[in-house]
């Protein structure tokens, strides 16, 4: 609705008696599908700001604008310095032409899906915003897009004024059933009251209904609220446009959090529910145990490369088979059985606390869903988007977690050691490599680079390092270790090789710590 013909209009009226005759100081674009045009009268300076968003292609005036310094793109040099003529929109058409001296027209079109901004000479295309080379010397009369909202349309109402738009003829159809006017020739007589009503308005409002609608006219519709009454078209145009993209980076953030949340819950009740049926096994242990003693008790009768006994069970009298390993002796089977029972009567245990960990964190989950459905300011949702992307990022490291305040992050191969030395270490960071024998680059990372580990710190980094080297297997295995600014890489090293200097060495076993 930003985009109405008849808002886009009020506006190039709006820009045509305030901006007409201001000099083009500069034309860029900060950011994508924004540009910024700069202009300059009698040493006041403002901004028109066109946006080619989706669902928000507009223009309006701002009195200040912030450049940023990094990622700004200059469009459009040559007509820097001359001066506007005027604005004004092509008639049912979302195309606003701003014309300029020495015969240069900037045409920007506002039509979705087909926004762009071109520059004209002489009636030619001398440079676009977006797909110069498509259109770079053509004549802009190729660029004939179709006429007006709901365009095409067999309804003839619809067909002679859909440029109106679907709120503005539905005011109109409401006013004129509201009358009692039946007949199709007293709806276009609405029809044409409503387009005289918007062109002659000197208020402008600002409803919401699911979405954001700013309006020359008043709306009688129940669903609609009014929010706030302006008297000129470009602080309407500006209120609404910040409006709305408030909301969607509302909604925005507001579905990607809930989606992330959705994820993780299925992901933990899929492995409670893994763990739980592993847990029935486990407790059904003592099978394996009947099976090991009927075995024992019956070496006497099975012989060797069996790969089944059968017996009679002496409670039921049933026929029961117990699988054998033909490789193995019977003795050897029933040894077999005997681990399978301790492993998982052991296991039960484990099982058990994994559950409740999993558990616990599935009701966290639940919290945190009804936290992000609750909370209605977009700062703090995006604060938590940032955080939820933050850990999730996937970085190709192992990771473990020594202290609140202290991780150790491993390379997985020579690519991964690089990126983990050279671009995710901070130079305060400890840096820590087998001496003697290859291994992963090992980093015990800070929060803070004002805190100091402790050596018990320092001796699990290394067993860690050592662990995930070629010396695993030894003991009292040497460790170098020093801070991230004295590792170099030199021109022409291979990936994943470096050199250390001020180095200390510690003597440590290889081990990582249980989870």
């Amino acid at each position: 609705m930003i985009n109405n013909y008849f808002i886009l209009k009020a506006e190039a009226d709006f820009l045509n008696a305030h901006s007409r005759d201001c000099i083009i100081h500069d034309f860029y674009t900060p950011e994508r599908d924004i540009l910024i045009l700069e202009l300059a009268k009698n040493g006041v300076q403002e901004f028109l700001k066109i946006s080619l968003e989706k669902n928000l292609e507009t223009f309006f005036l701002l009195n200040s604008f912030s450049r940023p310094k990094k990622n700004v793109f200059g469009i459009f040099e040559n007509i820097y310095g001359l001066k506007i003529s005027g604005f004004k929109i092509n008639d049912r058409d979302r195309i606003v032409n701003i014309t300029l001296e020495h015969d240069y027209t900037i045409l920007i079109s506002f039509i979705p899906n087909r926004s762009n901004v071109f520059l004209l000479k002489n009636g030619l295309i001398v440079n676009s915003f977006s797909e110069k080379d498509k259109y770079t010397g053509k004549d802009i009369n190729i660029f004939n897009p179709v006429s007006g909202e709901n365009a095409g349309s067999e309804k003839p109402l619809i067909k002679q004024f859909g440029y109106l738009g679907k709120y503005y003829s539905k005011e109109a159809s409401a006013r004129a059933d509201a009358q009692g006017k039946a007949p199709e020739e007293n709806h276009i007589r609405e029809f044409e009251n409503i387009i005289k009503e918007i062109n002659n308005s000197s208020k402008y409002y600002l409803y919401k209904e699911k979405t954001f609608i700013p309006s020359p006219v008043k709306l009688s519709g129940r669903d609609y609220e009014l929010i706030e009454e302006f008297d000129d078209i470009n602080t309407l145009i500006s209120v609404s446009y910040s409006k709305i993209k408030h909301r969607d980076r509302y909604e925005d953030s507001k579905s990607k959090l809930l989606s992330d949340n959705e994820k993780k819950i299925k992901e933990l009740e899929k492995k409670i529910g893994n763990l739980k049926g592993n847990l029935v096994k486990a407790e059904d242990s003592s099978i394996h145990k009947i099976s090991a003693d009927i075995i024992m008790r019956n070496l006497h009768l099975i012989e060797r490369n069996s790969k089944s006994f059968e017996y009679t069970d002496s409670v039921s009298g049933e026929k029961k088979t117990i699988k054998l390993n033909d490789s193995l002796s019977p003795a050897e089977n029933a040894n077999l059985y005997y681990e399978k029972y301790k492993g998982l009567k052991k296991s039960v245990s484990l099982i058990k606390d994994k559950i409740g960990k999993y558990e616990s964190e599935l009701v966290n989950l639940q919290k945190q869903k009804d936290r992000i459905i609750s909370e209605n300011d977009t700062k703090n949702l995006v604060k938590m988007l940032k955080k939820e992307e933050t850990e999730n990022e996937k970085l190709p490291f192992r990771e473990f977690r020594l202290h609140d305040k202290f991780v150790v992050w491993v390379g997985k191969d020579s690519k991964s050691n690089d990126l983990l030395t050279m671009k995710y270490c901070n130079q305060y960071d400890l840096w820590f490599h087998v001496r003697g024998a290859s291994g992963s680059h090992t980093v015990l990372r800070f929060e803070d680079k004002n805190l100091v580990p402790d050596k018990s710190l320092i001796l699990k980094a290394a067993s860690i390092a050592a662990y995930y080297s070629k010396a695993r297997n030894g003991r009292n295995v040497p460790v170098a270790y020093c801070e991230r600014k004295y590792v170099k890489k030199r021109k022409g090293f291979k990936e994943g090789a470096v050199v250390m200097e001020k180095e200390k060495v510690v003597f440590v076993n290889p081990e990582i710590p249980s989870e």
